[in-house]
């Protein structure tokens, strides 16, 4: 399978966990929907076309090696017309979290694993990586991020596989899991799949390890590469 591995780089993220209501909550890692409308923006797509477009695309998504969580209370104006802009009316106060890394010198990086089917379109979420015609967000439009390290590799994908894996593994699929001393396994309900209209289709419980660290586990549809580093395809 063809593929293309990238880290989505930033000094903040916030990927609202969607059953969340009057406190905005974030997910470690940013959901494949939200990678999927990342490489759509990348590609110049709109909203209501890549999800069509990007329906033979699978993602492997690991977290950050260091982060934190901070909760900051944010203003949002509710904007109907361009007089609404100046803040006159009372802003919703809304309890907000967002992921920020350890040192507040150093940024975020997700590494992310694109790969499916056709190999062309493959190659142009590459080239698009390496000049998006839409900026990355990291969740929101306030979260600015950018892409590195984009190459295209050659990996092999194994139905069913026993080792060290990284990325998030969906519970389903998951066998064994054998996790080290030190090691702990996040686990929440995501958003995997939207239609045309951006509306919820598909959602699932998916498991990572805090700090991106490989986890020893039995589990289907991974895939590898030649230097070994083998990923959980979503």
């Amino acid at each position: 399978m063809r593929a293309v591995r990238f880290q989505l780089r930033g000094k903040l993220a916030h990927f609202r966990r969607f059953y969340t209501n009057s406190s905005s909550l974030t997910y470690p890692i940013p959901p494949p929907t939200t990678v999927a409308g990342i490489i759509g923006a990348a590609l110049g797509l709109g909203a209501a076309d890549y999800p069509s477009a990007l329906d033979g695309i699978r993602y492997a998504i690991c977290p950050p090696e260091r982060w934190r969580t901070i909760l900051q209370t944010v203003n949002l104006l509710l904007v109907k017309d361009p007089g609404h802009l100046t803040g006159d009316a009372r802003p919703t106060q809304v309890p907000t979290q967002f992921l920020a890394p350890r040192d507040m010198r150093d940024l975020l990086s997700f590494p992310v694993v694109v790969g499916g089917e056709p190999p062309q379109l493959v190659d142009r979420i590459a080239e698009a990586l390496a000049a998006p015609v839409f900026p990355p967000y990291l969740g929101t439009a306030y979260c600015l991020g950018h892409f590195e390290g984009v190459q295209v590799s050659e990996g092999i994908l194994v139905p069913s596989y026993r080792g060290a894996v990284l990325g998030a593994l969906p519970r389903e699929r998951v066998r064994e899991i054998r996790p080290r001393e030190g090691q702990r396994i996040l686990r929440d309900r995501y958003p995997l799949r939207l239609d045309a209209r951006r509306d919820l289709i598909a959602s699932g419980d998916l498991l990572c390890e805090a700090t991106g660290q490989p986890l020893d586990v039995e589990v289907s549809d991974v895939l590898l590469f030649g230097d070994q580093e083998a990923y959980a395809l979503l």
